[in-house]
């Protein structure tokens, strides 16, 4: 998209007076070759979960993921003594 923009402001008025100017030329297109591309796609996938599965699960286990365990409770303030 940005080459079809470039080549499309080189090519028409106003900006074509500036384009020739500066030299500017029309540029060719990126393309791909199909086997390259097919390479690419093949290209390893990372995973930045914790112990390599899903998120909040071990790796190598399945089925639904455990809840948290509870907090622990909170301790009684301190006695004090008044008499």
């Amino acid at each position: 998209a940005n080459v079809q923009d470039y080549n499309r402001r080189v090519g028409s008025f106003p900006s074509n007076v500036v384009a020739r100017s500066f030299n500017f030329q029309e540029e060719e297109f990126f393309e791909i070759e199909p086997a390259l591309r097919a390479e690419v796609e093949r290209a390893p996938r990372v995973d930045f979960t914790v112990g390599g599965g899903e998120a909040g699960r071990p790796a190598g286990t399945s089925g639904p993921i455990p809840p948290p365990p509870p907090a622990p409770a909170p301790e009684p303030p301190p006695a004090t003594g008044s008499s």
